[in-house]
């Protein structure tokens, strides 16, 4: 027996696939913490805005690190980059979040929940489209908007744990009507895992609110 530089194709229906993603979660997207980490590091030393080379070469690194990577992640890996490199230039800069009347606010800090520190950063509106991928890794149902496969519950946690104070960030209103990610929450309240099931919950809660708040105010 020689060894043969050989590559297979393997089909799965949902099922099988959503089984696969069980075992394997990495198969979906690489540890946010981990990405983050890596892009940091990779432009410590970039004083602006990343041109064309310097990005294919953090693609590279990137994929160097964990294998190929979707569009769409890329994508929001620029985003990273941009705000690392903002925050290292400006460090007293923060995320802007939606101005309110003193006791708006005051009930928004006591409402605001912590994400856990591993959790991916969503506080912007691009980053909806990233979040929503990830949530439907297979992409959305024509019928309803639901994913065509759910993602496992580690995976599930942690995302609907970034999304925590998510209304908070400018144009989050846009921000659902551009991308499935209010649809695709909202079939995670269905989710057989309980946790899951209640972030999803709690979310969908929460942008109601918002975007009632948000219109009574027009």
């Amino acid at each position: 027996w020689l060894p043969r530089q050989e590559k297979w194709l393997v089909g799965f229906d949902a099922a099988a696939f959503e089984a696969f993603m069980e075992l394997h979660p990495e198969v979906i997207e690489p540890p946010p913490s981990k990405v983050r980490v890596l892009v940091e590091e990779f432009v410590s030393q970039d004083m602006g805005k990343l041109d064309q080379r310097r990005l294919k070469e953090l693609k590279e690194a990137l994929e160097a690190r964990f294998g190929l990577l979707r569009p769409v992640l890329l994508e929001h890996v620029a985003s990273i980059a941009e705000e690392a490199i903002m925050a290292r230039l400006h460090p007293k800069r923060g995320v802007k979040r939606k101005e309110g009347t003193d006791k708006e606010q005051t009930g928004q800090q006591l409402q605001r929940k912590k994400p856990r520190p591993d959790a991916p950063r969503v506080e912007k509106a691009r980053d909806a489209a990233w979040a929503a991928a990830v949530l439907a890794p297979l992409g959305v149902s024509a019928d309803d908007g639901a994913p065509i496969v759910k993602v496992p519950a580690s995976v599930a946690c942690l995302f609907l744990d970034g999304l925590l104070n998510f209304e908070q960030v400018p144009d989050f209103q846009q921000a659902l009507k551009s991308t499935s990610l209010g649809k695709v929450v909202n079939s995670y309240r269905q989710h057989k895992n309980q946790e899951v099931a209640t972030a999803a919950r709690d979310l969908v809660t929460a942008w109601k609110a918002a975007l009632s708040s948000k219109g009574a105010t027009k």
